[in-house]
């Protein structure tokens, strides 16, 4: 099984999905369009805050470098800091993540 398809990648790609719409595919196509970008982020985002996955990691599974997993998190970071809209958006990800996360530690 590679990173990509662990379960914890698998939850985090799903949570991102069914909040914004986007796919898998188009979330990982390698696309540059801002509104994916971001989605993206976000997946990395769960995966270092929830599941404890380092910049390595996170980028072995997805075929990005370290560096790019580390710029993605601080400009999310960013993003969150200085736009409401977005601020909002990313808030209401990260409380369906942080539900999803603590509904599996429990069952485990």
């Amino acid at each position: 099984m590679t990173d990509a398809n662990h379960p914890d990648a698998e939850a985090a790609v799903k949570i991102v999905s069914d909040m914004t719409g986007y796919s898998r595919e188009q979330m990982f196509d390698g696309t540059r369009r801002m509104e994916v970008v971001i989605q993206r982020w976000m997946v990395w985002c769960i995966l270092f805050y929830f599941y404890k996955w380092n910049h390595c990691r996170i980028g072995r599974a997805f075929d990005y470098n370290h560096a790019t997993i580390m710029s993605g998190l601080k400009k999310l970071s960013d993003l969150y800091d200085s736009d409401k809209l977005y601020r909002a958006k990313i808030t209401s990800i990260l409380r369906r993540a942080a539900k999803n996360f603590y509904s599996e530690e429990e069952s485990q």
